[in-house]
Parts: structure tokens; sequence; C-alpha cells
């Protein structure tokens, strides 16, 4: 069972068939699929939606942001965001791991072609795109009164709209 688990922590976006291939590699015996699943229920190891998280991603801005975040109340928020389609879109959806935790798998994250879509959810609330830091725009909106605030680099998790979208693409 230990070779299992660290296979799922190695690989958390293998299919059922390569993990099988793998047993195999490291120990010698195939095992079959129903034998897996009854191992990865054994293990506490279900099923679940893949999520992406950036390797470029700063734990020290993002606590930073949300200290700085909290002194808002919610209707003073817009979440602002584009949307893209790109090579990263196309990728594995699920994967595996234990039953209290999220799958996760760090990427590299590639710009593709860009479609732009700029809805608004509800101070305004930006990523760290660049055509977001243009000194024109941000002039623009200081000029009707509103402060903008930026996410952290690679954090799209802390802007909403992100959900929205992830049920659209």
């Amino acid at each position: 069972m230990n070779i299992l688990c660290e296979i799922i922590c190695e690989y958390v976006d293998y299919y059922l068939d390569e993990y099988i291939e793998e047993m195999q590699a490291r120990t010698g015996k195939h095992i079959s699929v129903p034998t897996l699943w009854r191992s990865l229920a054994y293990c506490g190891i279900t099923r679940k939606k893949l999520q992406k998280a950036a390797t470029e991603r700063n734990e020290l801005l993002r606590n930073a942001f949300i200290a700085s975040i909290g002194h808002y109340r919610i209707e003073q928020l817009v979440f602002m965001d584009e949307s893209l389609k790109d090579e990263c879109t196309l990728t594995y959806l699920y994967s595996y791991s234990d039953i209290n935790s999220r799958a996760v798998k760090k990427v590299v994250f590639v710009r593709g072609k860009r479609y732009t879509l700029l809805p608004a959810l509800t101070e305004q609330v930006l990523d760290n795109a660049k055509i977001h830091h243009d000194q024109d725009l941000l002039d623009y909106l200081s000029a009707f009164g509103i402060k903008v605030e930026f996410l952290p680099p690679y954090s799209p998790d802390f802007n909403p709209i992100e959900t929205a979208f992830s049920m659209i693409k």
C-alpha cells in the first residue's frame, strides 16, 4: 500500500491503467482495476476534479492580499477579469488524492491566444495581467473615485469570477 500511496503523490493526474503500469514497473506484479479501486478506497484516496496551482505562486503575497482586502465591505468589491483558452485548457481534469485533501498539480502556466471577456460580479479587484496595469486605465478609474486593488500573481482562486469562467469553459 505504501508504494501505491507514493505513486499517487508523485503522479496525481494518472489514469487507472497508468497507475497499474507504474505499480507493475515498481513491484513486478500486475494488479487488476478492481484491485486498484479497492486499494485506493482502503488508503482513503478518492477521484476528484484536479485543481492546478501555479509553481510561480507566492504565498507571502497571497497572505498580504488577504490581510489588505479585509478592510473592505463585500458590497464595495467588484471583481473583474478576462478569460482565455489555451493549451492548459486541454489537460486532465480529474485526479486522485486523500479523502480530506484537494487534488493539486503544480504546472507552468503558459500564455495562449486570448479572447477577452470583461464581466464584473459586484472598489475594483483585478489580477496582475499586464493590460490591467495600464496607467491610462488606472487614471480613468481614479477619476471616478474608484480604487484599484490587484490580486497577487498567479492567484485566480482569489477571484470569484473565475468560478463563472470555469462553468463557461
